[in-house]
């Protein structure tokens, strides 16, 4: 998806087109990303600060993370995600990371 597609707008629209399921699979997209900095939320889960190739900060969250997979390689990854509404104290949007290459 290109850059100036993630855009909470966006988000809003995949939101509106509820509901998914197994005939009708949430869209996933897949992009390369900066890893600017990362944290542990819960136990098990990862919070992301992000930068696209082109300069733009995003955050995501990576649910069940596998920590294993952030110690390869550099901070540039490849990711499939979705895009989401963190609505904790206003709605932003948020990449929920499905898969980390």
């Amino acid at each position: 998806m290109p850059t100036e597609a993630l855009t909470l707008e966006k988000a809003k629209q995949i939101v509106d087109l509820l509901p998914w399921g197994q005939k009708c699979p949430e869209p996933q997209f897949e992009g390369e990303f900066d890893i600017v900095s990362k944290r542990i939320v819960g136990e098990k889960h990862l919070r992301l600060d992000l930068n696209t190739l082109d300069g733009s900060h995003l955050q995501a969250i990576w649910f069940n993370a596998d920590f294993d997979a952030l110690q390869r390689g550099s901070n540039i990854r490849r990711m499939v995600y979705r895009l989401g509404i963190n609505d904790y104290r206003g709605e932003q949007l948020q990449l929920q990371v499905v898969h980390l290459v």
